[in-house]
């Protein structure tokens, strides 16, 4: 299913936020959470370096077997 349009979008793990930036496109809301505090700051520096307002980053606390897990949840 292609996914266009309003709505919003959990990603678990996000990573360095790659998908995230496509996401954002085609979503007004796009949530990306990881546990890896380097993967989210790279993340930070690409939404601040594309200046793009509907993304919000999470910290995931659990330990990182967590990554291993892909959850996507779209509403």
């Amino acid at each position: 299913k292609t996914i266009n349009g309003g709505k919003k979008f959990l990603y678990i793990p996000c990573g360095d936020g790659r998908n995230l930036l496509t996401l954002s496109k085609r979503l007004s809301y796009v949530i990306g959470a990881d546990s890896s505090e380097n993967a989210l700051e790279i993340a930070e520096r690409k939404i601040e370096q594309y200046k793009l307002e509907n993304i919000v980053l999470l910290k995931n606390k659990n330990d990182t077997s967590a990554n291993s897990l892909f959850v996507f949840v779209y509403e």
